[in-house]
C-alpha cells in the first residue's frame, strides 16, 4: 500500500530522508511510539523507508509457525462466496511457506467434496426469462440445509457465466427438504374419460366463450366533470410513415373489437393520439395524451391495497391461482357521456373509447 502511495504522490524517487519523514507524518501515534522501541543496526537505517518497513512487519505479524498455519483448517462460510473465500486462503497462505505447491493446495482446499467435473457437449440452458447458458460440465457436491444440518448430495450443472449465483431446482430443494410439495392435493386427469382427452385445441373451442375476445365486467363507468376546467381540443399528431399502416390496421381491429369507435359529432375533449411499439416484437399499441382532460377528471381516491396489506392474509393460504388480465382496464364499459370524453384525434379522423382506456388518472381505482 505504502509504494502505491509513493507512486501516486510522486515521492518514491525523494531522498530517503524526506521519504521516511513523509511515512513518519502518515502513520499514526501508536505506531510512533511502537517504531521507538525497535531496534535498528544503525541511525542511518531509521531514515530510510525500506528498513522502517522491515522492522514494522516483523513487529506486527512476529514469528509464525508453520506447521500450524498449514493444517489450520480454514472452511467456507455458508454466507461466503468462492472468490472471497479463495482471496482468504491466499492471505493464509502466505505464512505457510507452500512455495511452487500453493496454488494446487488452494484449489485442492477449495472444496474437498468437489468431484471431478464431468464434461457435457452441446448442452444449453434456458431461463424462465428467455436467457441462455452454454455449460461446460457437471459435478457432484454435498450440500448442508442450515436449518436441520441435514446433507445431501446434488448434481450441479456448471456454466460459462462467471459470477452466476447458484441455482437450486425442483427436486434439489426436495431433496433439502427446503421445500416440502403435497401430491395428495394435486389433482390429475388419467384414464380414459371425456376430460383425459381434451387436448389444447379442444380446450379453447369448448370454452371460447370465456377465452376469446376481450370480456366485460358487468355495469358502465361514468366520468365525474369539473366543469370549472376548460375543455381542450388537442390537435393531431404526425405518424411517422413506417408506422401509418400499422396504426390504420389497428385502428380497424379495436373498431371490429368495439373497443374504439368513430366519431362524427363535434365534441369539448379531443386528446392527442400516442403510437407505441411494443418491444421485442412489430406490433404497436394505441395510447391517449390524457393529460389535460386529466385535470378535469374527479377521482374517487379508493384505497388501494399494497403488498405488505395483502401478505398477512395469505399467512394460512396453501391454494394458490394466478389469473392474468389481459388489457383489464379494456373490461370495462363507458357510458356514452364518459365515452365521448376520451376522443382523441387521428390522420383518419377522430374515435372515441368504448372501454375505459390506458392512462386516465381514475383507472387505476375504478378498475
Amino acid at each position: 500500500m505504502w509504494g502505491n502511495y509513493e507512486l501516486a504522490s510522486r515521492t518514491k524517487t525523494d531522498s530517503d530522508e524526506c521519504r521516511s519523514a513523509t511515512l513518519l507524518t502518515c502513520i499514526s501515534f501508536e505506531t510512533l511510539d511502537i517504531l521507538d522501541g525497535l531496534q535498528f543496526d544503525s541511525e542511518n537505517d531509521r531514515r530510510k523507508v525500506e528498513k522502517i518497513l522491515d522492522k514494522l512487519e516483523a513487529d506486527c505479524i512476529g514469528e509464525t509457525n508453520e506447521t500450524w498455519e498449514r493444517f489450520n483448517k480454514r472452511n467456507q462460510e455458508h454466507f461466503e462466496s468462492v472468490d472471497t473465500y479463495a482471496a482468504t486462503l491466499r492471505t493464509l497462505a502466505k505464512t505457510c511457506n507452500y512455495g511452487t505447491l500453493e496454488d494446487s493446495l488452494i484449489r485442492d482446499r477449495m472444496d474437498p467434496h468437489l468431484e471431478k467435473l464431468e464434461t457435457l457437449v452441446n448442452t444449453t440452458l434456458r431461463m424462465y426469462i428467455g436467457v441462455k447458458s452454454q455449460t461446460v460440465g457437471k459435478c457432484a457436491v454435498t450440500v448442508k440445509n442450515p436449518s436441520n444440518e441435514g446433507e445431501c448430495t446434488i448434481e450441479f450443472l456448471i456454466t460459462r457465466d462467471r459470477g452466476s449465483p447458484p441455482i437450486l431446482g425442483a427436486i434439489a430443494v426436495q431433496q433439502m427438504q427446503l421445500i416440502t410439495v403435497n401430491f395428495e392435493n394435486i389433482f390429475q386427469i388419467s384414464g380414459s374419460g371425456e376430460l383425459a382427452r381434451l387436448d389444447l385445441t379442444d380446450i379453447i373451442h369448448r370454452y371460447k366463450d370465456v377465452l376469446e375476445g376481450e370480456g366485460t365486467l358487468d355495469g358502465l363507468l361514468h366520468f365525474e366533470v369539473d366543469e370549472t376546467v376548460t375543455p381542450v381540443q388537442l390537435p393531431c399528431r404526425k405518424v411517422p410513415l413506417a408506422l401509418q399502416q400499422k396504426l390504420k390496421a389497428e385502428l380497424e381491429r379495436l373498431t371490429d373489437l368495439k373497443i374504439i369507435t368513430p366519431v362524427n359529432v363535434p365534441t369539448d375533449w379531443i386528446s392527442a393520439l400516442v403510437v407505441v411499439k411494443k418491444q421485442g416484437t412489430d406490433k404497436i399499441r394505441i395510447c391517449i395524451d390524457p393529460k389535460p382532460l386529466n385535470q378535469a377528471l374527479k377521482r374517487n381516491h379508493y384505497p388501494i391495497k399494497t403488498i405488505d396489506d395483502i401478505l398477512p392474509e395469505l399467512s394460512n393460504a396453501k391454494c394458490f391461482t394466478l389469473a392474468d388480465a389481459k388489457n383489464g382496464f379494456w373490461h370495462i364499459q363507458l357510458e356514452e357521456e364518459s365515452s365521448f370524453l376520451t376522443t382523441f384525434e387521428t390522420p383518419w379522423g377522430r374515435y372515441r373509447w368504448l372501454r375505459m382506456p390506458f392512462g386516465l388518472s381514475p383507472a387505476p381505482e375504478e378498475f
